[in-house]
């Protein structure tokens, strides 16, 4: 029996002769025919927007709001508005973003993780993630009104991170408590990378210098840490030191060289000047990262993106959520979006409902009954870099 108990008589899975699906038939699912059921069943009656409903698109009381949840669905109701949605959708992004700051900010300048009682994180804490989603909201709230209130709060956001989270020996530490004090966690790329994605869309909105420079930084840390040239891997999970973690270091997610790809891409394309980390050596990595996902990142069986796999290539998690298959969508390869797209709409977009599968088996199968409100930025993003990619 293949792997994720797929049975025997599974249809192995053909990438169609033709594309029957575009970046505008995306575009016009997620803005005409999505995006209105999310305005009218995924905003709180306190003018938030839910962390999370399910396949009926009813919300699930988490007794919790994170600051992330909150930030990810500004930027994904705004881009939506700019890309032919409603223009309630616009008006509820800058409702949200104009009340974040009152709810989630602390006097000192840091962000709160989360308002209510979270299971697992004190919601005082200081995530750098989140933090990294302030900027991309700022970034989404500027494009829709150009506030010099989102320029200020973005300004004050890199200043804290930079102040607070620089980890002594390289890049960011994970988390903060209320009071700034560093917490002990693995280290990992991932907030790393979306404090460059956050970065790089403050810069192209503001024009301002030094979120290129930390963007900069972020870059010359991917090539000297987070890259394997041997395996032309990126790693996941680090130590303090950076090396590869002793229990996790061996996991690498397709989805996140995805990822990396369109941001090396984003970068070398704002200017031809050189960072601290040569185009060149930019450039190479970004091949690299290209060519070990598309080998050993896709089931050539059953289609779809491996979770993790290993360094050698070896499947470590064969359940397939929908990000990868957005992420895939922003590479800039056109055979690769092509089948991503076919994926998107033959197994995970649930036809008129204003749903998804958020996880499948590997046979694709669906394996969750809950929608993240997250899950609306990696599909409008994805949406919205595959539109530009096709220009």
């Amino acid at each position: 029996m293949p792997i994720g108990g797929a049975s025997a008589k599974a249809v192995c899975y053909r990438p169609p002769p033709v594309q029957r699906h575009t970046p505008d038939s995306l575009r016009h699912f997620l803005a005409e025919v999505l995006l209105p059921h999310w305005i009218e069943r995924g905003v709180a009656p306190d003018g938030s927007f839910y962390e999370r409903l399910d396949r009926n698109l009813e919300p699930i009381d988490l007794g919790y709001t994170r600051l992330l949840s909150q930030c990810r669905q500004i930027f994904a109701f705004g881009e939506l508005s700019l890309l032919g949605g409603p223009a309630r959708a616009r008006e509820l992004a800058l409702d949200v973003y104009a009340r974040l700051a009152e709810r989630y900010r602390d006097a000192d300048g840091g962000w709160r993780f989360a308002l209510g009682a979270h299971p697992s994180v004190a919601p005082e804490t200081r995530d750098l993630y989140a933090h990294a989603f302030v900027l991309l909201a700022s970034a989404t709230a500027h494009r829709l009104g150009e506030s010099p209130a989102s320029l200020d709060a973005a300004r004050a956001t890199l200043k804290f991170v930079r102040e607070h989270f620089a980890a002594p020996r390289a890049g960011y530490h994970e988390a903060l408590d209320g009071r700034s004090a560093p917490i002990e966690r693995v280290r990992r790329q991932n907030p790393h990378m979306h404090l460059l994605e956050g970065c790089l869309a403050m810069y192209e909105a503001s024009g301002e210098e030094p979120y290129l420079a930390a963007a900069d930084e972020l870059l010359v840390l991917l090539r000297d840490c987070f890259y394997d040239p041997s395996t032309s891997t990126l790693g996941e999970f680090f130590d303090d030191e950076f090396r590869p973690h002793a229990e996790q270091g061996h996991i690498v997610e397709p989805g996140h060289h995805f990822e990396w790809i369109w941001l090396l891409r984003w970068r070398l394309g704002l200017d031809a000047s050189d960072t601290g980390a040569t185009h060149s050596e930019l450039a190479s990595i970004r091949d690299g990262l290209h060519a070990f996902a598309l080998e050993h990142g896709e089931d050539r069986e059953f289609g779809g993106f491996y979770g993790e796999v290993d360094r050698a290539g070896a499947v470590v998690s064969d359940t397939k959520r929908i990000w990868p298959a957005t992420e895939a969508l922003k590479t800039g390869d056109p055979d690769l979006q092509a089948r991503a797209l076919e994926l998107l709409f033959e197994r995970y977009l649930r036809g008129t409902s204003g749903a998804w599968n958020e996880v499948l088996n590997r046979d694709l199968s669906p394996a969750a009954d809950h929608l993240p409100g997250t899950t609306m930025y990696h599909l409008v993003m994805g949406c919205r870099e595959s539109l530009t990619s096709a220009c």
